[in-house]
């Protein structure tokens, strides 16, 4: 790995971190349901949080954007009841 990648996925991983805690979730934990229990909400956060990264998206305004998106599928899941 060059020192660009691996510069890059440091940095991916400050942003991810950032975000999980953000969402009061514990880093250890997160992992943990996303590698180990591939947990589906868990997963679903992982990829946005990449997608994010990858478009430049700041920490913030990503954050912004992952809580509109928890709330509106929190509404559908609501209507659907």
């Amino acid at each position: 790995m060059s020192n660009n990648e691996l510069q890059r996925e440091q940095e991916r991983h400050i942003y991810l971190q950032f975000i999980v805690q953000r969402l009061h979730m514990s880093m250890e934990d997160f992992m943990d349901c996303v590698v180990v229990e591939d947990r589906c909400y868990e997963k679903m956060i992982y990829k946005w949080v990449y997608q994010l990264f990858d478009k430049n998206i700041q920490k913030d305004k990503a954050l912004q954007i992952i809580y509109r998106i928890r709330m509106r599928m929190l509404f559908q899941t609501q209507n659907e009841l």
